[in-house]
């Protein structure tokens, strides 16, 4: 019992360390849309 305690705790570090770095995945890539956006408008705008 002992052992599955330590397997799931470590599955869950595991789960949670992933659905951050996809968190940060996503939120990089709307960040470079924005900047691309912004990019396009100040050309447009010369």
């Amino acid at each position: 019992m002992n052992n599955f305690f330590e397997n799931f705790s470590s599955f869950v570090v595991l789960a949670a360390t992933l659905v951050i770095w996809m968190f940060l995945f996503f939120y990089l890539v709307k960040i470079e849309k924005r900047i691309r956006r912004i990019e396009k408008t100040r050309q447009l705008n010369k």
